[in-house]
């Protein structure tokens, strides 16, 4: 018998039934191409996430970042001009101390966010940093 099997010419003596010259495991070479592809699609899926999470940390940082400048060049000049005509007044008994302790609130409550800033800058750095960048 003369036949043509995957493109190649073959063949062989025939006995009235036709068997194939070798099981070429078909079967299997489709579940392990199926399986490569899946695992594939596992990959690109897991990076495309990472790509995203590592695209919102670096915004998180840039706000960070924009927090801790606005602190640092409005808020603590503010609150340190404030403390300081508050303190003038406070000396010169024009003013009670009531009035006195809620400029010193102020001041602390300048010094607080000043420092959750620059903690909230630290962490998104830390963030940023375990993506290796």
């Amino acid at each position: 018998m003369l036949g043509n099997e995957d493109g190649e010419t073959r063949a062989g003596l025939t006995f009235g039934m036709t068997l194939p010259l070798w099981n070429r495991n078909r079967k299997a070479i489709a579940v392990a191409e199926g399986e490569r592809q899946h695992a594939r699609m596992e990959a690109v899926n897991e990076w495309k996430r990472l790509v995203s999470e590592l695209e919102i940390a670096k915004e998180v940082l840039r706000l960070a970042q924009e927090n801790v400048i606005r602190c640092r060049k409005t808020e603590m000049p503010a609150a340190l001009k404030l403390i300081t005509n508050k303190e003038e007044l406070y000396e010169t008994g024009e003013m009670d101390v009531v009035a006195y302790a809620a400029a010193v609130q102020t001041i602390i409550t300048a010094f607080s966010n000043m420092n959750d800033a620059y903690l909230a800058l630290r962490e998104a750095q830390i963030n940023v940093g375990k993506f290796g960048e």
